[in-house]
């Protein structure tokens, strides 16, 4: 008797979770049978976005439904969600250079949902044949005429040994890349330096935003070192000195800022 009590219990136990599963996949093919009555798009700038950066979009919303919809002619709305393919779409909306990640979902009402995390740049290159944002991943974006971001810009004197294919792809691109990051994460450091100036041998110049004093900082190298000496400058000797006292100060050489 208690061996059949075993059987009838794990059977009934069978037969409700196979029950269960029946309602659950039915569930889902109703709720995916159901026509689409929304696309539901968002843009976010990304963890690191803040101060001056937070309203560089570009891309906006009508710019993510035209790539879904392949601007109209393939309308999402109205169409069964068991239809739409989430993975084509977002493949579609990472072609973008802007979009940095993105995820689609589908709604128990019937909505298509889209999230968009676009790149974030973080300087502006400008050479005589180019020109070209570098994102926080070090992804080189097109210019844009959805909008004009506010980052540091980089120019060049004569042809410098700098980006000059379309990524990162040796170690004196990664070195620049590395010290824009620091740039742009140290609150100090971003709001001294509005424009990094390249000379041909690969020597950074710097154009601060709050004195009229160029700052040679040599090749980007040694950056701790340099950032130290670049602090008491603007903490220590300009406030004490005079902030235009000097036209040059010089701080590619080991431990020594010269001033002139």
């Amino acid at each position: 008797m208690k061996g059949n009590k075993k059987i009838s219990s794990s059977f009934l136990w069978l037969v409700s979770l196979g029950f269960l599963l029946c309602l659950v996949a039915f569930t889902e093919y109703r709720n995916l049978s159901k026509y689409c009555i929304d696309l539901i798009i968002s843009i976010e700038q990304g963890e690191k976005a803040k101060g001056i950066h937070e309203n560089n979009f570009f891309i906006d919303k009508e710019n993510v439904e035209d790539i879904i919809t392949y601007k109209g002619r393939e309308s999402i709305e109205g169409k069964k969600l068991i239809h739409i393919n989430v993975s084509d779409v977002e493949n579609r909306v990472k072609m973008d250079k802007f979009v940095k990640d993105v995820e689609v979902s589908k709604t128990l009402k019937g909505e298509l949902e889209v999230k968009v995390t676009q790149r974030r740049p973080i300087a502006r290159f400008i050479r005589s044949d180019s020109a070209f944002y570098i994102s926080d991943q070090g992804v080189f974006l097109p210019m844009s005429n959805r909008y004009t971001a506010r980052v540091i810009l980089i120019s060049e004197q004569g042809k410098s040994p700098y980006f000059l294919s379309n990524e990162l792809n040796d170690e004196s691109d990664s070195l620049f890349y590395e010290l824009l990051t620091q740039i742009d994460e140290d609150d100090f450091f971003n709001k001294i330096v509005s424009e990094i100036i390249i000379k041909e041998d690969g020597e950074l110049w710097f154009r601060p935003q709050v004195s009229r004093q160029m700052i040679i900082w040599g090749l980007p190298i040694d950056t701790k070192s340099k950032y130290k000496r670049l602090k008491k400058l603007y903490k220590d000797i300009l406030p004490s000195k005079g902030w235009n006292k000097y036209q040059l100060v010089n701080l590619s050489f080991k431990d020594q800022i010269i001033c002139e």
